[in-house]
């Protein structure tokens, strides 16, 4: 059985040029534990959608929650799936405000996003919004080469 979590945390200040280097060795890891993600980074807080089996879910995300680059983990949704609705996100990050045209106003009010008070509805929105769009650039960069 495949589930899929959503979790929010407070970020602490982590630049992409980490996140790119940490990012390199963790698709590693995803791919040896079948687990796919995708990590959007906002001026305040990381929203992280995972993707597997329930005991290797588990297993990232209590890892995840001990990690000293963010606090207040959050489960905002931890349910089963019938299929991986990112299984083409390996372990992709993106920062929310690289996108201009997600209307991230629409989702949240004055384009914040409160990590306390975030709803699991607005997060998964927000995380398929930015997936959309990434697709998008795949393809137009795939068909302009």
């Amino acid at each position: 059985m495949l589930v899929q979590l959503i979790y929010i945390s407070v970020s602490h200040g982590i630049t992409v040029d980490k996140m790119e280097n940490f990012f390199e060795s963790a698709r590693q890891r995803n791919a040896e534990s079948n687990l796919t993600s995708i990590l959007l980074i906002t001026d305040t807080c990381y929203i992280h959608c995972l993707e597997g089996s329930r005991a290797d879910v588990s297993k990232k995300y209590n890892k995840i929650s001990q990690d000293a680059r963010h606090s207040g983990c959050t489960i905002l949704r931890f349910n089963d799936v019938l299929h991986r609705e990112f299984s083409d996100f390996n372990a992709e990050f993106a920062r929310l405000s690289e996108f201009d045209n997600i209307e991230i106003d629409t989702i949240c009010p004055e384009g914040i996003i409160d990590p306390h008070s975030i709803t699991p509805l607005t997060a998964m929105t927000l995380i398929r919004r930015v997936a959309a769009h990434i697709r998008a650039n795949r393809l137009a960069t795939h068909h302009n080469k």
